[in-house]
């Protein structure tokens, strides 16, 4: 059931007085200014924060989500950011392992990273002008440009790169397109992190939507 406009006014004010107290003992963490910023953003549209306000007021929650990441099948978690600060929730996948032609190839472990503010609800599927939302980069090779076969990276003309973030990306999400922003609005870490994690595993080798071959993935190794 929606929650009524009250009920999120006082999340919003509950919101607001953690965030302050959390302030008072790191504002290097906890910067109350962009918080703000953020918030007003975030009101406007019309993000979805029951799930983030429990997770803040109720360690249990809290503790409870985290067992859940715990469960997927990542090795390590991170919040990482381009070289412009923009913050990405990623998970370090066990070797991801493919079909291509007649040989199957071991393409090593992979960064998955969604942009923290995608997660929020910040940035909404209408932003078409974000860029760089996903990456899923190997680990072998961070600033390789041609990742997956429906996951690709490429230099944007106004951010020099120095790490694999700072690359625009275009993935085609297919079936798991739907999936994907329905968790994200929903705010469902866990199940987003799990479905990004099949989504990279999944690989139609008669059915590739961008240029990948056995040449363009000089990480890989033979299986």
């Amino acid at each position: 059931m929606a929650m009524s406009d009250d009920e999120i006014d006082r999340l919003i004010e509950k919101l607001k007085q953690k965030y302050t107290e959390y302030s008072a003992r790191n504002p290097t963490w906890f910067n109350y200014d962009a918080f703000r910023e953020r918030l007003k953003m975030a009101i406007r549209n019309r993000m979805n924060i029951a799930k983030l306000i429990t997770l803040l007021t109720n360690k249990e929650a809290l503790d409870f989500e985290m067992t859940r990441l715990r469960s997927l099948e990542y090795s390590q978690y991170d919040v990482k950011a381009s070289s412009t600060g923009r913050r990405y929730l990623c998970g370090l996948s066990f070797p991801v392992i493919i079909s291509l032609g007649r040989a199957r190839i071991d393409l090593g472990p992979y960064w998955v990273c969604a942009s923290v503010d995608f997660l929020k609800g910040i940035e909404g599927r209408e932003d078409r002008e974000i860029e760089g939302r996903f990456h899923f980069y190997p680990q072998r090779e961070e600033l390789a440009t041609h990742r997956t076969p429906h996951h690709y990276a490429y230099a944007l003309p106004y951010i020099p790169v120095r790490n694999p973030l700072d690359y625009g990306s275009s993935t085609c999400l297919g079936g798991f397109n739907t999936i994907i922003y329905s968790l994200a609005k929903a705010g469902d870490v866990t199940e987003f992190m799990r479905n990004a994690l099949i989504y990279l595993n999944r690989h139609n080798p008669y059915d590739q939507l961008i240029s990948f071959s056995r040449y363009t993935c000089s990480w890989a190794e033979d299986v």
